[in-house]
């Protein structure tokens, strides 16, 4: 689920970590075959174009994204302790 979640971001555009784990798999594809660059990148995010983006995404987002991730990793924390209280074995 978080690795769907926008971690850049112009205000119209966000991409998640999955995507920016495509563009670096696509441009290893491109490197391995560079003849089918066109082909390859047809309708995807480039690395580049990933960056670009990532200079665009204002402080503000990434600050509101940092404190979203914690307050997701408290919430994992404690669904995990009841978790474990529920099912330990007497």
């Amino acid at each position: 689920l978080l690795q769907r979640a926008p971690i850049v971001s112009d205000g119209h555009t966000g991409h998640s970590a999955l995507v920016w784990e495509t563009a670096l798999a696509l441009d290893q594809a491109i490197r391995r075959t560079p003849a089918q660059a066109d082909e390859l990148q047809r309708n995807k995010v480039t690395v580049d174009q990933f960056d670009r983006l990532r200079r665009a995404t204002p402080a503000k987002f990434l600050q509101k994204t940092h404190r979203d991730v914690q307050a997701c990793e408290q919430a994992l924390a404690e669904f995990e302790a009841v978790f474990d209280e529920r099912t330990a074995s007497n």
